[in-house]
């Protein structure tokens, strides 16, 4: 079961993918927006199948798409985490913060420094 949820999520990117051409920046935007959302579902259904590795996967790659959701990230981190590598999780809160700084110019959400402590803390 698994593998046919990856591979339909494998197949909306492909879907994406071809539409990336459209003329309609806001078309694309929104279909970016659906998309990304399913597949952060299905991320959050992996890793609460402690199923990490294909989770932490499935984040990164709709970090793509809306690379500003902080949830994405804390969704990586707590993978690494769990699979007790707390040097991809730390790096993880470091690109966040990064991002948001940047982009944005605001820090991290209270939620997301409180799991960057929480994991430093392990």
């Amino acid at each position: 079961p698994r593998h046919g949820l990856l591979r339909n999520i494998h197949l909306h990117w492909l879907v994406l993918d071809g539409v990336t051409g459209a003329t309609d920046e806001a078309i694309q935007a929104v279909l970016h927006r659906i998309i990304a959302g399913f597949v952060a579902t299905a991320a959050q259904r992996l890793e609460s199948g402690e199923q990490w590795d294909d989770a932490a996967a499935l984040y990164e790659r709709v970090l793509d798409a809306d690379p500003l959701t902080e949830s994405f990230y804390q969704g990586i981190m707590r993978c690494h985490a769990a699979c007790g590598r707390h040097a991809e999780a730390a790096s993880t809160y470091r690109r966040l913060r990064q991002q948001l700084s940047v982009v944005l110019g605001m820090q991290p959400s209270q939620s997301s420094e409180a799991l960057a402590r929480e994991l430093r803390a392990r």
